[in-house]
């Protein structure tokens, strides 16, 4: 059985929930991605409480991403980043998780971990 290529990414930030919310819808739009609630069995989270925000980002990777990272195939490649927004109080803390092959990428459709990773980035860029 095949484990899953997970890399995350944690940051912190005093924007609001709701600041957070538009800014990863505005994430969304900017890396040509679709957004979906996660579920209880895809939660890839490592903090063991609900987070105010759990969102999957994913897309295709398309001709140009997959020139970028080349392998046979990879034009029509997906990504996903999973996005777990907690609310602590006076912070947030955010965590993003880049999604690769695996068994997780029949779940999320997130199957060119190198494109996921250059995703995460481009989203934590725009959330901090």
């Amino acid at each position: 059985m095949t484990r899953m290529k997970m890399e995350s990414v944690k940051l912190q930030t005093t924007s609001t929930v709701r600041q957070l919310e538009e800014y990863i819808r505005h994430a969304a739009n900017s890396v040509n991605g679709n957004m979906q609630r996660i579920s209880r069995k895809e939660r890839l989270s490592d903090f063991s409480t609900r987070a105010a925000v759990e969102v999957t980002l994913y897309g295709k990777v398309g001709l140009l991403g997959g020139l970028k990272h080349l392998r046979l195939g990879s034009a029509s490649d997906t990504w996903g980043v999973q996005i777990f927004v907690y609310d602590l109080g006076q912070e947030r803390r955010i965590e993003l998780i880049a999604l690769g092959e695996g068994v997780g990428s029949r779940l999320f459709g997130a199957k060119n971990f190198n494109a996921s990773k250059e995703k995460m980035n481009d989203i934590a860029d725009i959330l901090v």
